[in-house]
């Protein structure tokens, strides 16, 4: 009985293991793009994404979204408690927080490109006040 045990919780703990591995280089993608953005590197920024999603979205549009959205565009801080990953995609979400006082919901579907994740669609919110 306490072979069984060991082993089923070996097996659990492998498949939870890789789990978050499949996330964790998901939401580095994620990071790396947020600092590109922060740093003003758009055209950097915009190769974090997708074939199809380049496909949907010009530069010029992914930089006015950016623009439009002051967290954003100048955000310092994000937590992604929500992972979820199913077959080859992975959807983040969580929160991002500006420089000031202003932080915007986040969700973000990622999908393997290669060797790499990339993202495929992402949704912010509109920025509201921390101190609400």
């Amino acid at each position: 009985m306490g072979v069984i045990l060991t082993t089923f919780a070996f097996v659990v703990l492998l498949a939870c293991g890789y789990s978050w591995g499949q996330t964790f280089y998901a939401v580095r993608t994620v990071r790396d793009q947020l600092k590109a953005i922060d740093e003003g590197l758009y055209p950097q920024a915009y190769n974090y994404l997708s074939s199809s999603a380049k496909a949907k979205l010009s530069f010029r549009e992914f930089v006015a979204l950016i623009e439009k959205n002051s967290v954003v565009r100048e955000g310092f801080l994000s937590t992604f408690p929500r992972q979820k990953t199913v077959g080859s995609t992975v959807t983040i979400s969580g929160v991002l927080r500006g420089y000031s006082q202003y932080s915007t919901e986040a969700e973000y579907l990622l999908v393997k490109e290669g060797d790499d994740w990339k993202i495929d669609g992402v949704e912010w919110g509109p920025p509201r006040s921390l101190q609400d």
